[in-house]
Formats: C-alpha cells, structure tokens, sequence
C-alpha cells in the first residue's frame, strides 16, 4: 500500500539542475502537503541508463545549498545520507512498518529489481485508514473475512479448556500443532 505518486528525486550527476526542479515541484504543491515532503531520494545514473537509489538528502539541506550558491554534486553527497535503508515493492508491509518504526525512520524508499525509486514511505503511509482506503475492495472483503475467521477461532479457543489452541506464535493451530498465519504479510 505505496503513495500513488512518483517520487520527487533528486539526480546527483545534474545536482544543481536536479534541485532546482525537485524543489520547484514541491512549491507547486498546496501548502500543507509541502510541508509533508522533507526527504528525496538521491539518485545516480548507472552504465545501463538506469537511476538507481545513493542516498536521501533532506530538504533543508538542498535550501541551505541554494541559499549558498554551493549545487554541486560533492556538495549534495556530503549532505546527503548515502546508506540509506530501502525495501522492494514486494516487502510484507506489515515488516516495512516494523522497520520504519523500530528504526525511528521519517522516510522509507521503496524500490524496484533495478534499485529505482518506485515510491517513499512516510508516517502517513502507515495510518491504518490510509492503507484501508489504498486497498481494492476485493482484497478488503479477503481481509475481513479473514479477520472474521480469526476472531471466531479465538473465541473457540478462550472457551475450549483444551490447551494447545493457540500457537507461541500467535497464530491458531488448525493440524498438528503448526501454526497457519491467518492475517496476511502482504498487504
């Protein structure tokens, strides 16, 4: 459950250019969303022509830059988080979540196969209802139901007096005591 839009990036190789435009499109932005972006990916241009991710390099970073004239490539990567954690399109979002979280991340970049940006992941991203509305309905209706099922299962469980309903690992044991994950990872 990605943003819908395309990351605004920022190219290395065309550093002064590349701000430029980048900042720019966030000024077009409405005021409240403006405020929302603080990140852009950083990215450089591999001998395959593809723009893959090098760092994140923050906003009030690249003001500073303009304000001092100084837009050049050196200067962004001296800035700029070059180790930055990325995840792909296929990462459990419930797993991105942990990560983000755990890490006390503001921005998490989701990447394709070849390492380009595909989206960025904000706190906003995560918000239950955010995700619920980015959801098809067919997958909701998945979701519920399973959700229904677990519940079901729970309470079959809590007035069993049959130990062993429940695995150590939180989800229910149907056969043999192997523990079947209910809610789904990848969401």
């Amino acid at each position: 459950m990605v943003p819908p839009n395309d990351p605004i990036v920022v190219d290395a190789s065309h550093a002064a250019q590349s701000i430029k435009e980048a900042l720019d499109k966030v000024k077009a932005m409405p005021g409240e969303i403006q405020k929302l972006v603080t990140h852009f990916p950083l990215v450089q241009e591999t001998e395959q022509k593809v723009k893959v991710v090098v760092g994140m390099v923050a906003k009030s970073e690249l003001l500073e830059l303009v304000h001092a004239d100084a837009c050049t490539t050196e200067n962004v990567k001296r800035v700029a988080d070059m180790h930055p954690l990325t995840v792909r399109k296929e990462f459990p979002l419930q797993m991105a979540y942990q990560l983000f979280k755990s890490m006390d991340m503001k921005n998490l970049v989701v990447v394709n196969d070849d390492h380009s940006p595909y989206r960025v992941m904000t706190r906003f991203a995560f918000l239950a209802w955010v995700v619920d509305q980015r959801l098809p309905a067919q997958r909701r209706r998945e979701l519920q139901e399973l959700e229904n099922t677990r519940v079901t299962m729970r309470r079959r469980s809590s007035l069993s007096s049959t130990p062993g309903n429940i695995s150590p690992s939180g989800g229910v044991s149907l056969t043999g005591g192997q523990s079947t994950q209910i809610a789904p990872s990848n969401v």
